[in-house]
């Protein structure tokens, strides 16, 4: 049988276990922080997409209703034809909002940005399949066909 003082020497953790759970600790955090961050841009980048990807239905219904995408940019005519969408009646694209940049006869060209870094764009033309859209909105003079999304400035979806 130990002595009691034998027994209050046994009992507790080595600071040599101490450290090793912190570092186990450590490596796990330092595995889960980047996966973490990354799936919050990805959500992010998710949702403007989709913000953008309503938009355009809410653009396609207007265009059947008046033969023409023009007047879709005059602020109220987006709001009747989706309220819950944050239109932005041109200028930058930003967080939340979409911003209609081209809103023209046969030519419809929104963006949406899922933080300053990143910026999404879908255009439609209902003109001839091989029309550009004016000024190259993708930096590339792209064509623009029914529902060809387009890169603005970093990534490409």
């Amino acid at each position: 049988m130990l002595s009691k003082s034998r027994q209050h020497a046994e009992s507790g953790f080595t600071l040599i276990e101490l450290m090793v759970v912190v570092l186990i600790i450590g490596i796990l955090v330092a595995i889960a922080l980047p996966t973490f961050l990354g799936a919050r841009a990805r959500a992010a980048d998710g949702a403007a997409k989709a913000n953008l990807k309503n938009a355009m239905t809410a653009g396609v219904s207007y265009y059947v209703g008046n033969g023409s995408f023009t007047g879709f940019d005059t602020p109220g005519n987006a709001d009747l034809e989706d309220s819950s969408i944050d239109w932005l009646y041109g200028g930058a694209a930003q967080r939340g909002r979409v911003t209609i940049d081209l809103a023209e006869g046969e030519y419809l060209v929104l963006s949406s940005a899922s933080d300053p870094a990143r910026t999404f764009c879908i255009a439609i033309s209902y003109a001839a399949p091989a029309v550009q859209i004016r000024g190259g909105i993708d930096g590339d003079g792209a064509t623009a066909t029914p529902l060809l999304d387009l890169r603005c400035t970093v990534p490409t979806w």
